[in-house]
């Protein structure tokens, strides 16, 4: 191969590269030695060799260049390859490559650049225009850099936002004690467009019968907003006794605003008291969307008519009521869900959202805000416009009970210590002995992997059975693990890898069957329904396996795919949650995955000639009724009980 012809009488201005690694590609050990001197010339500190392609991709395997200079021509791996395979790595997708070729015709160099270059210098090489477009793509580089990680941070500073504005919002506790002390099922969630937003939602309870509900969405997104939401969150927790009344409190809350916000800055909310002794909702709104109110069957918008907080100190508001009884229902929603476009382009508005909840909550009146919102917006099928909030209030039927709380922890394999904050989070007790002269209904947290432990649990008058892996106790926990303290209500929770070592539908059943839940007759059909339900959350959901069994080979085949994929410690390690509750005569058997789920509405038209969803509609034979929530990670299966 012909050198590199250089002039050693060039002179370079040395710059402050020191921070930069330089790697020279070339098989000719000599244009090597001159292409790393004229980058040292420049005041590169580190500079890496490579004789030929593969030498470079073996050496990027530990070595990160800011460049890497590289000729055409080589054995083994040409350039053009070698371009290509970086550019196929997206760890190495953005780092320069300077071509140093002597084929200079307009298709060889258009060549160079179609398989990846960022730039081409001629052959014979000349010093000083080598090193001035060393400068530039170094400088280049620099930038970048500087750009990714001024990005990085401020992503970890919005990411630290967020988690704080979290904090801003009612946590798991304390709706877990509305729930058991006022009877008040209260669900929020919060989706942010930029991060961090100006939505915010709180709950307080005033007194044993007095609770109050608010929800407020500030003007724009990102962080102006979302900075006002701590600064209100603030002002209203000293304002126990103005809350009473909310017109008045309302009055407070726009003087304050009007103080405190930035010219052209405004609120709009809705606050309401749930008076639980006189059965009624007492409200006043600041132009916030009416929310919806299910009573005996039928919907209500409620009057939220007012000026938003903060434009005018002359801003007068309205207290409105209705009854509230046991069985009541209301939904609170910020402007961001009526704002999502439908599938024609046009918003949804609140008439668009009346006739997607109606059919919904006409046919599962107990259904959860999770269902709610895949009802109303459709996973996959539509985009947020602004900050979107929903909280969904269902007063229940109190059951009046002076026992208390029987639950107890027990622990295998794994730390109390480590598990204060998921047990601060899901409402768990801290005994971990059983109150004297009470039934036992432990709470076993058992070390992953664990299958001896885990089973015999199954043996026990439990509430719960948790798989408890390691690196998941520094997370939230999942929703679904949270369970209320009352006798007839079992929750187990697996890793995906153990759902499939054990029996844990049988497992299930006979748990079931043995706490009087359900009868000797009504074990088959939920048996074997629960087999698919769990087999299909297993393998279709956390494993993600959507080809059905006749696309392999044979069973031999698809049985190894399957062990392949839990050999995946992501997907081994997602949870399998079966939770079984009584309501009248029937047992509610809740299954969810921690999947991408799917759209029910189209796993029968995937092919027409072999039509798919067996599964489910077996399940559907064998179920009194089944609800999907959750885009299709949930499944609520309804069985009679056929207790004798």
């Amino acid at each position: 191969m012909a050198q590199p012809e250089t002039s050693l009488t060039a002179t370079v201005t040395p710059q402050d590269w020191s921070w930069a690694t330089v790697m020279v590609v070339d098989d000719e050990e000599i244009n090597r030695d001159l292409l790393a001197a004229i980058a040292r010339r420049n005041g590169i500190g580190t500079i890496v060799e490579a004789r030929d392609g593969l030498d470079c991709l073996r050496k990027l395997e530990t070595v990160h260049p800011d460049l890497i200079i590289l000729d055409i021509v080589m054995p083994n791996l040409d350039g053009f390859a070698t371009c290509a395979r970086i550019r196929a790595i997206p760890a190495w997708v953005d780092i320069p490559i300077l071509v140093q070729t002597a084929l200079t015709t307009p298709q060889d160099v258009l060549a160079c650049f179609e398989a990846g270059a960022s730039d081409v210098v001629a052959k014979p090489i000349r010093p000083a225009e080598l090193s001035a477009r060393l400068r530039v793509h170094l400088e280049n580089r620099r930038m970048v850099r500087t750009l990714r990680d001024t990005n990085q941070r401020i992503h970890k500073e919005m990411q630290g936002a967020r988690e704080m504005q979290r904090t801003l919002f009612p946590a798991p506790a304390l709706l877990e004690q509305l729930r058991g002390n006022h009877g008040l099922a209260i669900e929020g969630r919060v989706e942010p467009l930029d991060g961090v937003g100006g939505d915010i939602w709180t709950v307080h309870s005033l007194s044993d019968t007095l609770v109050a509900v608010m929800m407020a969405d500030f003007s724009g997104h990102g962080l102006m907003p979302a900075l006002n939401t701590f600064w209100l969150h603030a002002f209203i927790s000293k304002q126990s006794t103005a809350m009473r009344e909310p017109a008045d409190f309302l009055k407070l809350l726009n003087g304050a605003l009007r103080s405190n916000l930035m010219r052209g800055h405004f609120a709009t909310l809705f606050f309401g008291l749930i008076d639980l002794e006189r059965d009624e909702l007492r409200w006043s709104g600041a132009g916030a969307p009416k929310p919806v109110l299910v009573l005996n069957g039928d919907f209500h918008q409620l009057d939220t008519t007012g000026l938003p907080l903060g434009l005018t100190e002359r801003a007068s508001y309205t207290n409105h009521s209705i009854a509230f009884p046991p069985g009541a229902k209301l939904l609170l929603f910020s402007d961001g869900l009526t704002d999502i476009a439908t599938d024609d382009g046009t918003r949804l508005e609140s008439h668009g959202l009346l006739e997607r909840l109606q059919p919904l909550l006409t046919r599962f009146p107990d259904a959860d805000l999770n269902s709610i919102l895949d009802a109303v917006v459709p996973p996959g099928r539509a985009q947020l416009s602004d900050d979107t909030t929903a909280v969904w209030i269902r007063r229940q039927h109190q059951h009046s009970s002076a026992r208390p709380d029987q639950r107890h922890l027990t622990l295998v394999g794994v730390d109390f210590a480590a598990l204060t904050s998921w047990i601060a989070w899901l409402a768990l007790p801290t005994r971990q002995q059983p109150l004297p002269d009470q039934s036992q209904r432990p709470i076993h947290l058992i070390a992953s992997g664990d299958d001896a432990a885990l089973t015999a649990a199954f043996g026990s008058s439990f509430a719960a059975i948790i798989e408890v892996v390691t690196s998941q106790l520094n997370q939230t926990p999942a929703e679904e693990l949270a369970l209320p303290p009352v006798d007839h209500h079992l929750l187990v929770s697996m890793t995906t890898s153990t759902a499939y070592r054990l029996p844990l539908a049988m497992l299930f059943c006979d748990s079931l069957l043995a706490r009087g839940m359900i009868g000797e007759a009504a074990k088959g059909n939920i048996l074997l329904a629960l087999q698919e339900a769990i087999a299909n959350g297993v393998v279709h959901g956390n494993l993600e396996l959507h080809s059905p069994r006749r696309a392999f080979e044979n069973m031999r085949a698809y049985w190894a795919e399957i062990r392949r994929r839990l050999a995946d410690p992501i997907k081994a390690e997602r949870r399998i949650t079966l939770d079984a509750r009584l309501r009248d005569n029937t047992v509610l058997v809740t299954i969810t995955d921690q999947g991408r789920g799917y759209n029910p509405d189209t796993v029968q038209i995937r092919d027409a000639s072999r039509p798919h969803g067996k599964g489910l509609k077996l399940i559907g034979q064998l179920a009194l009724a089944r609800e999907i929530a959750r885009g299709g990670r949930q499944h609520t299966l309804t069985f009679t009980r056929e207790i004798d």
